[in-house]
């Protein structure tokens, strides 16, 4: 059987929190499609996230199932302050990918990083690209509404990312990340200017 691995990036743009990056490996001939509220495959910001949550959960009774698979990696604000977010995402793909090969007794048998290059077909949504070595790989431009594998990877990574953002709103509740998820909102940026930055917060982001 053949097999794809969909890869997308949340948190790009925020001035607060991680990115996130997850890689979903699906069977290439596998339809989940109507688990989708109107059956297309959707960007998970354009879903609410109560649909995003029940998709999730679907995902992961599938994922037991052994029917599809999944890897997350999230580099900080320290870490994205110190190496940039280009090198933050690349560290992220690599590791997701490398994460995916370590479980390869679910699906397929491979060696080693070369081979998973060959066997499997990677796609990747908007300007991302995987280390050299997978040879087989495709960027393609809104490909979380067109592949169902990258789409998946951008519920998960988004469920992901907002989850941590909620938890780290109740231990911080000044900045209102509950509803902007470290975005720079206007309510978040005047509670910059009155309390000053976290750890949390991208210094380099902030001017």
């Amino acid at each position: 059987m053949k097999y794809i691995i969909g890869i997308d990036e949340v948190g790009r743009g925020p001035v607060a929190g991680p990115v996130t990056l997850c890689a979903c490996i699906i069977p290439k001939t596998f339809k989940i499609k109507k688990i989708f509220i109107d059956g297309k495959i959707k960007d998970s910001k354009k879903l609410k996230k109560d649909s995003r949550y029940k998709i999730y959960q679907t995902i992961l009774k599938l994922r037991k199932l052994e029917v599809v698979d999944f890897a997350v990696s999230s580099r900080s604000a320290e870490y994205i302050d110190k190496h940039g977010i280009s090198k933050a995402i690349k560290s992220c793909i690599k590791s997701i990918l490398n994460n995916l090969e370590k479980k390869k007794s679910l699906y397929f048998c491979m060696s080693s990083q070369r081979t998973l290059g060959f066997s499997v077909e990677i796609v990747l949504d908007g300007s991302l690209y995987a280390p050299e070595e997978y040879k087989n790989q495709k960027t393609i431009i809104k490909g979380d509404e067109k592949e169902l594998s990258i789409a998946l990877a951008s519920i998960i990574a988004k469920h992901t990312r907002d989850s941590y953002m909620e938890k780290l709103a109740k231990q911080i509740n000044k900045y209102d990340w509950y509803n902007n998820m470290g975005y720079g909102t206007a309510k978040h940026m005047e509670a910059i200017k009155k309390y000053g930055l976290t750890k949390y917060h991208r210094k380099t982001y902030i001017r």
